[in-house]
């Protein structure tokens, strides 16, 4: 898999190719960049759209770019009004994919705006997880998800990946993900893909004002929910998705787990070493052993159970070079108030990558000796 960080400089609130700067500080090999505007970050044409999916996430807990120039309202030197909070996610540009930025709504503003904030991109290749792009066929705005557009061949549409809402039992915006039949790469061989032993993480997938949350079922199903930024409640919006299982020991990943609110790891979901403390409301501390902000990609997916405050949370989250771990917040939709997910309720799910990756050869020490493992690795179909 291909993974990275991406810093964005604003240097007007113009929508040029020259009204940003961007960089990536922290990318595995293959991970770069084709240019883009403001809050559009185009990925390297090798992370095909036909080939793999791409998760976004945010990794600034707000960002205030009134002194650079603004955007509001895709005016340049119109202010937002401070510090605002904003969302990803993911489209189709060309043969490649992109990653779209929208500022989240507050008390005084609905939100939508193109936004400029760091990011975080993960590509992973249809060879090794389960994964895919849903979307409606026509390109109708708010019509049925009928098309897998890009995804692992295995997958079946109405299957594997269904769209819940049809004309006689409308449920816009959820999208039941059941993979309990196929299997998920781990270091010691192939598993079935369940909620019950691994995370579903979820991205919005349209250049469109949306963000995407997950909910793991009791029956080893998952629930994609697509929310508008500016949208208060469980009210969920009819609009694409991106989404990708990865199994708890997955070869690629050095931590992993979904949350729950007073920040244990729900059992056989989590792998890796870590550490996650419950900080004040609607933050958590996650330490991952030997690891920092400079060493690999942390990905995070917001988890909206029916039961808690999440079905309309936003999720972010930002390095604390002080303290050496990542703050993770969440915060309550419109008025972006911090908030907790609720008592015995799964916040959120996360990933972290390394680089260089830990998953072709890795170094073991048994009895003071040095021996070669090949971790084993399926191929996903």
């Amino acid at each position: 898999m291909i993974h990275g960080q991406i810093n964005v400089v604003q240097n007007d609130g113009g929508n040029l190719a020259t009204s940003i700067s961007l960089s990536t500080p922290v990318a595995s090999p293959g991970f770069g960049l084709n240019g883009g505007n403001r809050g559009d970050y185009n990925l390297s044409l090798n992370m095909t759209y036909a080939d793999g999916i791409v998760m976004s996430h945010v990794r600034q807990n707000g960002r205030d770019n009134d002194a650079v120039g603004g955007g509001l309202g895709g005016a340049d030197g119109a202010p937002f009004g401070g510090i605002r909070f904003a969302s990803t996610a993911v489209d189709r540009v060309g043969a490649g994919w992109f990653v779209p930025v929208f500022n989240s709504s507050n008390a005084t503003d609905a939100g939508g705006d193109e936004f400029n904030i760091n990011v975080a991109a993960a590509y992973f290749p249809y060879t090794e997880y389960l994964g895919g792009h849903l979307r409606n066929a026509a390109g109708t705005n708010g019509g049925p998800n009928d098309q897998l557009a890009s995804a692992t061949s295995s997958l079946v549409l109405g299957t594997h990946v269904v769209d819940l809402s049809t004309a006689t039992t409308p449920a816009p915006g959820q999208t039941l993900i059941d993979f309990r039949t196929l299997n998920a790469n781990t270091r010691s061989g192939p598993i079935l893909a369940s909620s019950a032993s691994g995370i579903l993480l979820a991205t919005g997938g349209k250049n469109e004002d949306n963000y995407a949350m997950t909910r793991a079922n009791a029956d080893g199903t998952f629930t994609v929910l697509s929310h508008d930024n500016g949208a208060n409640g469980a009210s969920f919006e009819q609009d694409y998705v991106a989404f990708v299982y990865v199994a708890a020991d997955d070869p690629n990943v050095v931590a992993m787990g979904r949350v729950l609110n007073d920040g244990t790891a729900v059992a056989g979901t989590s792998s890796g070493a870590y550490s996650i403390t419950k900080g004040p409301t609607g933050i958590w501390y996650l330490t991952v052993n030997g690891h920092s902000d400079a060493t690999g990609t942390l990905m995070i997916t917001a988890n909206a159970e029916a039961a808690g405050n999440t079905p309309d949370n936003l999720l972010t989250y930002e390095w604390d070079p002080i303290n050496s771990r990542f703050e993770i917040q969440t915060r309550d939709l419109p008025g972006v108030g911090l908030q907790d997910a609720g008592t015995g309720v799964a916040a959120f799910s996360f990933a972290f990558f390394a680089v260089p990756e830990p998953t072709a050869l890795g170094l073991i020490v048994p009895a003071g000796l040095l021996a070669l493992r090949r971790h084993r690795r399926c191929k996903i179909e």
